[in-house]
C-alpha cells in the first residue's frame, strides 16, 4: 500500500509540475510585477534517485508541448570550472593531507557564487535562451556553493524566464521566522523571494 500511495503522489505531482511549467501564465510570468520568476522544487533527500529521473521525464514531456528547457547541474558545472582552470588534478591530490577548513576555503574561493558560478550560468542561458530553466545538484555542492547564494545572486542579474531549483530539503514560509530553505532537512539558509512551486496555480 505505501509504495501505491507513494506512486501516486509522485504521479499528482508530476503532473502538477507539467501543466503548470507548459501554461501561458507560467511562461509568460504573468504574475505580481514586483516578483522573481524563480520557484523551489523541494523533495526529500531519499527521492533524489527518483527526482532525477523525474526532471529528464519533465523535460522531455516539455519538449513535446513545444517548452525548451536548459538544466543546470551546479556539480557537472563546478567540475567543468575547475577543469577549465587546472584546479580539479590539484584538489584532488592535496585534500588527503589539507586540513578540512582550509581546504573549504581554497575550493569556496575559486567556486564563488557570484564571481564564477552565476556568470558562467548566466553566460550559458544567454547561449541557449531557453524558457524555463532548471538548477540541480545542489546536493552535491554543498558546502561549497549554497542555493540561497545562487538565488540572491542571479536574482539582480537574470529574470528574463523562469528559473526552478530543484532542492533535496524543505522550502518553508513562516510568518514570523520567514522563508527558508532547510538542505537535507538540517541546514538553514534564509530565502524569501521565491516561491514554492507546489503552491502555484497553473
Amino acid at each position: 500500500m505505501a509504495i501505491i500511495n507513494e506512486y501516486h503522489e509522485a504521479h499528482v505531482r508530476f503532473e502538477h509540475l507539467l501543466k503548470l511549467m507548459s501554461s501561458r501564465k507560467f511562461l509568460d510570468m504573468t504574475g505580481p510585477s514586483n516578483d522573481v520568476p524563480y520557484y523551489i522544487c523541494p523533495f526529500r533527500v531519499e527521492e533524489t534517485k527518483a527526482m532525477y529521473q523525474y526532471i529528464g521525464q519533465l523535460k522531455d514531456a516539455l519538449i513535446l508541448k513545444q517548452v525548451k528547457v536548459l538544466e543546470i547541474n551546479l556539480y557537472l558545472l563546478t567540475i567543468e570550472h575547475l577543469k577549465s582552470n587546472n584546479e580539479l588534478d590539484r584538489l584532488i591530490e592535496v585534500q588527503a593531507t589539507t586540513p578540512p577548513s582550509e581546504f573549504f576555503d581554497s575550493v569556496s574561493g575559486i567556486t564563488d557564487a557570484e564571481d564564477f558560478i552565476c556568470p558562467l550560468m548566466i553566460e550559458r542561458i544567454r547561449e541557449a535562451s531557453p524558457d524555463i530553466v532548471f538548477i540541480t545538484g545542489v546536493g552535491e555542492v554543498y558546502p561549497y556553493i549554497r542555493s540561497h547564494k545562487i538565488l540572491s545572486t542571479l536574482e539582480s542579474k537574470f529574470t528574463e524566464c523562469p528559473l526552478v531549483l530543484f532542492f533535496p530539503g524543505k522550502y518553508e514560509t513562516d510568518s514570523v521566522k520567514g522563508s527558508n530553505l532547510t538542505l537535507f532537512g538540517i541546514l538553514d539558509d534564509k530565502y524569501y523571494r521565491a516561491f514554492n512551486i507546489y503552491y502555484c496555480e497553473p
